[in-house]
């Protein structure tokens, strides 16, 4: 039986080794730099441990909207229409213009985190097309 401890330390090395992932990103088909590359909405992404964040641009690559300005309403239908596509693709997460954020479980495996993040890059793709990009 595993004691608490143990299950933390786990939990611990599972994010930092994940984490690691999503920061380097060590090559393009590594999460999220592949999202970066492959989507003209997508200025940036960043990580700390398995949080992180992509920063959501309109088709001239400025913010999609200032955090406390008033709401585009293009940037608005855009922004329902990669909610729906995540909900479609299972992906439960916190979008708030201009930012997609990923927190995905301390205990994911390689294997689920690759598809997790499969199904982001879908939604992106529906994401894209709502901006005509």
């Amino acid at each position: 039986m595993l004691e608490w401890h143990e299950v933390r330390r786990a939990i611990r090395r599972n994010s930092a080794r994940f984490g690691a992932i999503l920061r380097n990103s060590l090559t393009p088909d590594l999460p999220p730099q592949r999202l970066v590359e492959s989507h003209p909405s997508v200025l940036q992404a960043r990580a700390v441990g398995l949080f992180g964040c992509l920063d959501l641009v309109d088709g001239n690559g400025a913010e999609l909207q200032p955090l406390s300005g008033p709401t585009n309403p293009a940037a608005a239908t855009a922004v329902g229409a990669l909610k729906k596509a995540l909900i479609d693709e299972g992906v439960h997460s916190f979008v708030r213009a201009p930012y997609l954020h990923t927190a995905p479980p301390l205990i994911i495996s390689e294997e689920e985190l690759r598809d997790g993040f499969g199904r982001i890059d879908r939604a992106l793709d529906a994401f894209d097309d709502a901006l005509g990009l």
